[in-house]
């Protein structure tokens, strides 16, 4: 094998091992995101991440920032359950403007799509569930 060769050997395999750890540290990097959003949307873990930013400095504004929290916690659950009925009364209505439209057949793959997306959700949020306990 002449210079050239290796040197186009070699350079070829510093490319694809720099693809494979961009790739696996863009994964972690990733994932690690991931995770603090899901921690932030179990309850109580905005709570824990907001109280580990302020660090409060005694016990009573500890106590006064979890009354806020509640409240806040509270409203934010009305407006989440609010939204989600909204948004199931759209999808409702798009189902049935498209069944004017679909065939049979269009119709019938469209309804497993939205059951299994809805199927998803569910399972993901089980999941979340779970985790929280």
């Amino acid at each position: 094998m002449n210079a050239r060769a290796k040197s186009a050997i070699i350079l070829l395999a510093t490319l694809v091992v720099g693809i494979v750890l961009g790739a696996l540290v863009a994964s972690r990097v990733i994932n690690h995101r991931l995770d603090e959003l899901r921690r932030m949307r179990s309850r109580g873990g905005f709570s824990q991440a907001l109280e580990n930013v302020v660090q409060p400095s005694s016990d009573l504004q500890r106590e006064q920032i979890h009354v806020i929290l509640g409240r806040s916690h509270t409203r934010m659950d009305s407006i989440n359950a609010e939204w989600r009925s909204r948004i199931r009364a759209s999808s409702d209505s798009l189902r049935s403007e498209l069944e004017d439209v679909l065939d049979a057949e269009q119709y019938e793959r469209m309804t497993k799509w939205f059951e299994d997306s809805r199927s998803r959700r569910n399972r993901d949020a089980s999941r979340r569930d779970r985790n929280q306990k």
